[in-house]
Formats: structure tokens, sequence, C-alpha cells
């Protein structure tokens, strides 16, 4: 086995086990209060808040956006509020349903096995132009990032960015078909995900070469979700956003995470790699900013637990 992924599926199995102890911990102090809620969307097969393995592994990651994706993949768009989640997640999430995954461990699987493959990817395009030392130490402030958990939550982040990862390798290896498919889907996984298409352009003129036909495909698929909105007469994503989603304290999860992630990206596309490689290099810049991080991420992630948000 290559030893990139077996770092990805190592690396996922503990943090499954690290996150289910962390519960136990957090929780101690407030299960005799049920201090924990879950968002904005009723789900009457939410687990009450207890220190059982099903509750620990599982049930403490209902809450914010999960509820929101549980209701669309067994129901589809009927609230209009919830176009704002984009549909790959949900449909994926579907799909695993009908092979007999209750819905929340079906997003659960769906998530650790995107990190698997956003890990793997990770190292792939990192050992590009970094030494595998400074490419496993980069992926691991990565997950240590504050944001970092939503990579083992119920969310799409570790999907979105397992896609935007691939998009790149794929475009510097110059296939483009395999590059324009994953920038498409990251495209319908988050509205964010039309990153990924930003970067094919940048690798694409970085080689000055000419735009092939998938990017054009790939720019298409940005539009794809909008568009299926405005066919079916419903409301598009940033109008219903506005009106009832900003400002939101959901909203603090995915900023942190994403900015952590494109950090890294930024100085992979526009050339930043050997100031990364220094940085990574340095235990005088390494340990202060992995403590950092470490903490803020305990921080957070007990908050995102234990907030009872309305």
């Amino acid at each position: 086995m290559d030893r990139r992924l077996r770092f990805a599926l190592i690396v996922v199995v503990a943090l499954t086990l690290v996150y289910a102890a962390a519960a136990a911990l957090a929780l101690s102090g407030v299960v005799k209060s049920a201090d924990v809620a879950v968002h904005r969307v009723e789900t009457p097969s939410a687990e009450a808040p207890s220190l059982t393995p099903s509750y620990l592994l599982d049930g403490i990651w209902l809450r914010f956006d999960t509820p929101w994706y549980m209701d669309i993949a067994t129901a589809g768009y009927r609230d209009p509020h919830s176009v704002v989640f984009y549909p790959l997640y949900p449909l994926l999430i579907r799909a695993l349903s009908w092979l007999g995954l209750p819905p929340l461990a079906a997003a659960l699987v769906i998530a650790r096995l995107a990190l698997v493959l956003l890990l793997y990817g990770l190292l792939l395009l990192l050992d590009l132009k970094l030494m595998p030392r400074e490419a496993l130490v980069a992926a691991a402030l990565l997950l240590a990032w504050p944001g970092g958990f939503l990579f083992c939550a119920a969310y799409p982040d570790s999907l979105l960015l397992a896609l935007t990862v691939w998009a790149s390798w794929f475009a510097r290896n110059q296939r483009w078909w395999p590059a324009a498919l994953c920038a498409v889907l990251a495209s319908v996984t988050k509205a964010s995900g039309a990153a990924a298409v930003i970067g094919l352009v940048v690798t694409c003129a970085r080689n000055r070469q000419r735009l092939p036909a998938s990017l054009a495909a790939a720019v298409a698929g940005v539009f794809l979700y909008p568009a299926a909105l405005w066919f079916a007469g419903m409301p598009q994503p940033l109008q219903m956003y506005r009106l009832y989603w900003w400002p939101s304290p959901d909203q603090s999860w995915d900023t942190v995470s994403w900015i952590g992630f494109l950090l890294p990206v930024m100085l992979l596309t526009f050339g930043g790699c050997s100031h990364l490689a220094k940085a990574l290099r340095s235990p005088y810049i390494i340990v202060p900013v992995a403590s950092v991080f470490v903490l803020m991420h305990c921080v957070f992630l007990f908050a995102f637990w234990t907030w009872s948000a309305v």
C-alpha cells in the first residue's frame, strides 16, 4: 500500500477514536443538564445526549448544518431555506441510505472517506514541491487547524476539499477531463467549490497552455445548481442566504476551516512553496503554531459540541 494512503487511513481511524474519547470528556459535565441542542431543523430521531458509544461516535455530530443535510437527503428541498445547501453531499447520503445505513451514519462515512482521499491527494500534491516530512507536517497542521474537526463531522467540507485537491492533482498531470469532473463536483458540493475551477484556470495559465475544452465544461458546472433551481422555480442560494442566513454563528466553523485550507493551497498555486518549506523545517515556527492550532481546535470543537444554538 502506498505510504501516503496508509497514513491517511491511520489518521482517519485515529481521529475517529480520539474525537469519541474527547466527546466523552467534553460531555461528562454536560449530559446531566442536557445542555446540547441541534440547530434549526427539528430532528425527532435525534438521540438524547449521553455517554453511550453510539452517541459519542455519531450522535454528537448531529448539530448546526447537519440536520439540514439529513432533511434534504430524506425529503428533498421541501423548505426554500435549504437551497443554500448544495446537493452533492445529501445525494451521496441518500445513496448510502438506500444500502441500509442510517442517514447520519452515512453522512459520517462519506465525510471520513472523503478525508482519506483529501489527505492522500494532498500528500501527492505536496510531494511535488516539498520533502515527504514537510508534506506530512503540512497535512498535520491542516488537521490541527481550529476548524479542522469539520473534516470528521457530518459536513461536506472534507468532500469539497478532496475534490479540489484532486482537481489540482489531475491538472498538474495534464489530465484535464478528470480535473474538470472534480471541479464540477466541487461546484455542486458548496458554493466555494468554484475555487476549484479558478485553480484549474491558474494552473493552465502558468503552464502557458490554451484553455482546453474541459475547462469550459468546468466553468459551466459552476452554474449547474443555480440553473437547476431556476428551472424548478426555486429561489437562488445567494438570495436566501442574504435573507435568512447572514449573520449566522454557523458560518464561523466553515470560514475557519476554509481559510485554513486555502493558505497552503494558495502557496502551492502561486509559487510560494519555498517559503512554506522553510517554515515547515523550522521548529521555532512549527511548535508555537501547532500549539496554538491545537488549543484553538479544542476550544472550537467543545463549542461546536455543546453550544445550544437557537
